[in-house]
């Protein structure tokens, strides 16, 4: 994988003194100290372009094993290796784990969905060695690493531990702050928001703020046919009110999540053409897409046409999205 050096980089470099100073003080800073600018490791963010991921997995057993075949195979099939991986881990869960290790070796940039938990508990210092022990272990991996922490926090199905915006804010912050402190430069936090949140103004009172955001994130969905009285809508639908809000803030931004199912022949695959376009044409700031790439609930994976499998393959050796 060949990435170039990120678009705003003056306020993505950390220095050399800062990571020395961190590593210094350890677990012992405060929660009090302010906040550095965002740090991404160089050549992680192509200068035009952007990466490719998904997560992958249809057998439904979740095992190492299965999850490495499924990603290999349906990798053979596109042609090209992954930029990144998609995975999804409970908040107690080593997020170090064979799986993760294995993509770090293989090239791939683990993109850890990490699961929230009590925001008020995360305030409160009481997860602090967890969230230590995973700052260090992910740190002593040594490749570039994204966390999505508590995607979606804003979303309904998730108040029950994020309770409010500020509170979300807060144990953000918390959580960012003891992985500085940790060294854990090669970790960058993606923060996730829902597509529909960013057109009623959900999202923006979960939002951390700049200086600890280091992607800019957004799941979104064309739920048409599966859920009854959904519409059909396209991939610009979806995300233009994302991108209208987050385009104007200094983060690349990222689909983190996206998906689309059959409907009438062809019209997949049309949707995912489409998709690449408006990627290619009037979204260059999001420098990251990850297709959901399963079956669940939904059939959402790439090959539920013939059609459908050939345009998204076209997409994943299209040169914009090989940087």
């Amino acid at each position: 994988m060949r990435v170039s050096r990120p678009r705003r980089a003056a306020r993505w470099g950390v220095t050399l003194a800062f990571g020395l100073a961190i590593s210094m003080m350890g677990s012992s800073l405060p929660r009090s100290v302010a906040a550095t600018q965002p740090r991404i490791p160089e050549d992680v963010v192509p200068e035009s372009g952007a990466l490719f991921g998904a997560y992958v997995n249809y057998t439904g057993d979740g095992s190492p094993a299965a999850l490495k075949a499924e990603l290999l195979a349906r990798e053979a099939a596109l042609g090209r290796t992954l930029d990144y991986h998609t995975m999804f881990f409970g908040f107690r869960q080593p997020l170090a784990s064979q799986l993760v290790a294995w993509d770090v070796q293989s090239g791939r940039i683990p993109l850890i969905s990490w699961a929230g938990a009590d925001t008020q508990l995360i305030v409160a210092g009481s997860y602090d060695d967890i969230i230590r022990s995973q700052a260090i272990a992910l740190r002593d991996l040594g490749g570039p690493i994204i966390v999505r922490w508590g995607w979606e926090g804003e979303g309904l199905r998730n108040r029950s531990w994020a309770h409010s915006g500020p509170l979300y804010v807060d144990a953000w912050r918390h959580i960012v702050t003891i992985f500085r402190a940790e060294g854990a430069t090669n970790v960058m936090f993606a923060w996730v928001g829902i597509a529909v949140s960013f057109t009623n103004g959900v999202a923006a009172p979960f939002y951390p703020g700049d200086d600890w955001v280091d992607w800019i994130g957004v799941d979104g969905y064309n739920w048409s046919p599966g859920r009854s009285g959904f519409p059909w809508i396209s991939f610009e639908q979806i995300f233009s009110a994302f991108y209208a809000w987050a385009e104007p803030k200094d983060a690349p931004l990222m689909i983190a999540e996206f998906g689309v199912q059959e409907r009438y022949p062809g019209e997949k695959a049309a949707w995912f053409a489409a998709a690449g376009d408006v990627l290619m044409t009037r979204f260059p700031d999001v420098k990251a897409i990850s297709y959901f790439d399963t079956l669940g609930r939904y059939d959402w994976r790439i090959d539920t046409s013939t059609s459908s499998f050939d345009v998204f393959k076209a997409l994943a050796t299209n040169p914009y999205f090989n940087a």
